[in-house]
């Protein structure tokens, strides 16, 4: 699981390495950024090839790769693995593995791991060239799975028979022993600008990071979705974000970032608040989101001004009403028994105006 990690001070780095060491893997390996994921556009990779490989740099911190992935279409037995360091099939070799055997499936979805006798070292940024040789005989139906869809791993080259071709990706995956590295926040701030609150945050570095969700809440126990800042994926380079919520409610706005990696983990930052004196007369807030059908509802930070609320589906058709009674700032709906999962319009009325907001029931 990825963890967010707050660099605020720069004598934490011997104490977190410390404590990453605590986190190490085994020699199934972590992916290191080099996977292909293309699924479609495959096409054979020619007859009378005997050899196929690609160039690859290493992005993840100094270790040792302990397998590559490969997908075929066809079986072969006899296969030789070689690791050339740098570019081609021309320099000098780091690794062989002989007699691997390759199985292979018509739709390419069957891998083949080739978990190395002895772990490879390397350092960040080292680049190297894989091989796959073929025995004679083989060659003529040998196919690995290939796309021609750009280059799915831009910094590599494919290379059949020693000639390098543009454009084509072999698809494999290089695993590494690597510690899972944390996507570290530098920092998170938040300020009120005028009747917006700007939210400014830093990565130093990501690993695994699909993105970030912005979360709000008015009392800090209660929290709702209100927008989504993709992330870098792999990098070890800053890189900074910026969210505006350009209506926040009046009173307190509590704000954390929910930090969400490829895999589903994810992990918090810490909250921020911000007090609006002249927010949204019309905000509200609502929970549980999502929510299940016959659950109670609970709406929250009711202004005055609101005199009814409406829940509708997606098509506009009025599943429920309820008045909301005078001088309540709180307000519990319970759902149909019989609501259908899906996502409904939760809107509160002002007179002639409503405030319409998103809610799941599943």
């Amino acid at each position: 699981m990825t963890r967010i990690i707050f660099s605020e001070h720069s004598k934490f780095t011997l104490f977190l390495a410390i404590l990453l060491s605590l986190f190490s893997i085994d020699s199934n390996g972590q992916t290191c950024s080099l996977g292909n994921p293309a699924l479609t556009g495959y096409t054979s990779t020619g007859v009378g090839v005997t050899t196929v490989g690609q160039s690859f740099a290493m992005s993840c911190a100094d270790a040792e790769i302990t397998s590559i992935e490969v997908a075929s279409l066809t079986s072969h037995t006899e296969v030789v693995l070689k690791i050339f360091q740098g570019e081609g099939f021309g320099g000098s070799v780091v690794y062989t593995q002989n007699d691997i055997v390759i199985t292979g499936a018509v739709d390419f979805n069957v891998i083949t791991t080739i978990t190395f006798s002895t772990p490879l070292s390397y350092g960040l940024g080292s680049k190297f060239t894989m091989q796959l040789s073929f025995p004679a005989g083989n060659a003529s139906t040998f196919q690995l799975a290939k796309t021609a869809v750009g280059n799915f791993y831009g910094s590599g080259t494919l290379y059949e028979n020693g000639v390098p071709l543009t454009d084509q990706d072999l698809k494999f995956t290089v695993n590494t022993n690597a510690l899972i590295l944390p996507v570290e926040l530098s920092f998170f701030e938040t300020k009120l600008d005028q009747e917006q609150v700007i939210l400014n945050w830093q990565t130093a570095s990501e690993q695994n990071n699909e993105g970030f969700e912005i979360e709000r809440s008015a009392d800090g126990r209660q929290w709702e979705m209100i927008g989504f800042e993709a992330g870098q994926g792999n990098a070890t380079q800053k890189h900074d974000y910026r969210f505006v919520d350009e209506k926040p409610m009046r009173g307190n706005n509590y704000y954390r970032l929910r930090q969400i990696d490829f895999d589903g983990h994810f992990d918090y930052s810490n909250i921020r608040l911000v007090v609006v004196e002249n927010g949204e007369t019309g905000s509200f807030g609502f929970y549980p989101n999502p929510i299940a059908a016959g659950q109670m509802l609970t709406l929250t930070d009711l202004h005055a001004d609101f005199t009814g609320v409406i829940l509708m589906d997606v098509l506009g058709r009025q599943v429920l009403e309820q008045a909301v009674p005078e001088n309540n700032n709180s307000l519990q709906i319970e759902l149909p028994s019989d609501l259908k999962n899906g996502i409904y319009l939760l809107a509160l009325h002002t007179g002639n105006e409503s405030t319409v907001r998103k809610l799941i029931v599943k």
